[in-house]
């Protein structure tokens, strides 16, 4: 049985995964820039600039998460070093990452079990059956997922292939990272977390590695006992205030 304080590590764990440190910005650019630099590697999450409100500006410095671990470490492996704005740009980890060191190894120890690839920029007219056209050329495919979005049979540019052999899926990483589908560039990576079902935004996530904990039957009915309780209770309440008010109003 997992408890819920391994939930809870977990959970953080994959959140600090998920995080980027970008310094040595341009004082002159904003987020946007910075958004526009990052966004082919997965969602953007969000983007929290160091501002100074005294200069008016910011500190050279921002955090960008993004919805999975894989976005944030194919950022970290491409971008370090490259030039935005005339400067060589860092790309890192925040230095609270190694407080989840052992959590976040043991993720991805459990994901290296699997022969699964993180592929994202793939452009928005592709499907899932596309992808799966060209990747196949690396080896048997057992599933593609691509993260679907709000609008129906829409996906958000990334998702993961699970191939058969790891083989397979070190070959395709190989052939496959910036290789132009569509007049996008793809990136492609090793895929850091097991094998979850892919959710569109706003969705409820599971953790990696954990069945989802679902709440005793037992405390779902006292749960609904009390609420009915509360709100009859709410109730009795809103009926003193009006009868009360309503005497006022005719003896008063």
């Amino acid at each position: 049985m997992v408890s819920m304080q391994e939930v809870a590590q977990q959970q953080r764990a994959l959140i600090l995964m998920s995080r980027i440190y970008v310094g040595s910005i341009n004082f002159e650019l904003g987020e946007e820039t910075v958004r526009n630099g990052f966004y082919h590697f997965g969602t953007i999450k969000a983007i929290n600039m160091s501002w100074d409100g005294a200069a008016g500006k910011h500190k050279g410095y921002c955090f960008v998460e993004y919805e999975t671990a894989e976005g944030a470490q194919l950022a970290l492996e491409q971008m370090n070093g490259v030039i935005i704005g005339g400067r060589n740009i860092k790309v890192g980890r925040p230095n609270n990452v190694p407080q989840a060191a052992p959590i976040i190894a043991r993720i991805q120890e459990e994901s290296r079990k699997y022969p699964r690839i993180y592929v994202t920029s793939i452009h928005p007219d592709l499907s899932e059956a596309d992808v799966r056209s060209v990747f196949e050329a690396f080896g048997k495919i057992v599933s593609v997922e691509l993260a679907p979005d709000n609008k129906p049979g829409k996906h958000r540019g990334w998702g993961f292939i699970n191939y058969e052999t790891h083989q397979a899926a070190a070959d395709a990483i190989a052939s496959m990272n910036l290789f132009d589908l569509g007049g996008q560039f793809l990136r492609v990576g090793r895929a850091l977390t097991p094998p979850l079902p892919l959710y569109p935004p706003n969705a409820t996530p599971i953790v990696p590695g954990l069945a989802p904990i679902l709440p005793d039957p037992n405390a779902i009915a006292a749960a609904n006992k009390a609420a009915a309780k509360i709100q009859e209770q709410g109730m009795i309440g809103w009926m003193h205030v009006h009868i009360c008010s309503l005497y006022a109003l005719l003896f008063v």
